[in-house]
């Protein structure tokens, strides 16, 4: 767990510290804007705010496009959430009251449809994560290893770019987005989230157990003048 978490902190260093040369040599431009959001599901809850670090706004289509990135501190919780094993899926983790804290680096793009209303998307990509042990039940399809566990968060966080192989806690979201004034634009869709959890038994060849929830959510973007 002590390297996971050095790997994760080490990778979001090498995207943070050079920030400004980053920027440069993308051709993004900084931007001191902040994002927040509330997802809420049937079973799960997303809370996040986002610091977006840097954008470029593209000059084709009478400037209609944007991307940027940023940093994204995420809490992710839920009511007996259930995990389905890495090596089942039908294997499944319920796991009491689940609560995670994740930093991720995210990239995110829109595209303007009218003066001011856009259609946007944002992933996270890699990062961190963070949360106590949690009391879990495991329901295995043996039979034979079904009953109580302790669940501990995993802490790498990693995308899987079209894979099933992503690992850790992430979070992304589809959106459209309403200018209200040159600062203030309110923000509302879905978002999608993962939380990843271990136990120290082996089940069909793996430890973590994964939730994927697909939550409604509403939330505002500030960019101050």
């Amino acid at each position: 767990m002590k390297l996971r978490s050095f790997v994760g902190m080490a990778l979001i260093a090498a995207v943070t510290v050079p920030a400004s040369a980053s920027a440069q040599w993308l051709g993004l431009t900084q931007s001191s804007a902040w994002e927040f959001s509330l997802a809420f599901g049937e079973v799960g809850r997303a809370l996040s705010g986002t610091k977006v670090m840097g954008t470029r706004t593209f000059a084709a289509m009478d400037k209609r496009f944007s991307v940027g990135w940023g940093l994204r501190g995420s809490i992710m919780g839920g009511d007996n959430l259930p995990h389905m094993g890495r090596g089942d899926p039908r294997d499944t983790l319920f796991v009491s009251n689940p609560g995670v804290l994740a930093l991720n680096a995210v990239v995110m793009g829109t595209a303007r449809l009218t003066g001011n209303i856009e259609l946007g998307a944002n992933v996270d990509l890699l990062g961190i994560s963070l949360g106590g042990d949690k009391r879990a039940n495991l329901l295995a399809q043996g039979g034979a290893l079904t009953g109580a566990q302790t669940a501990t968060v995993t802490n790498l966080n990693v995308f899987g770019f079209g894979t099933d192989n992503q690992r850790g806690s992430l979070l992304s979201e589809v959106f459209l987005q309403y200018g209200v004034n040159p600062e203030w634009k309110v923000r509302f869709g879905y978002s999608k989230f993962w939380t990843d959890y271990q136990i120290d038994l082996v089940v069909d060849g793996s430890r973590r157990f994964r939730s994927s929830v697909t939550a409604a959510f509403i939330g505002a973007r500030y960019t101050p003048q």
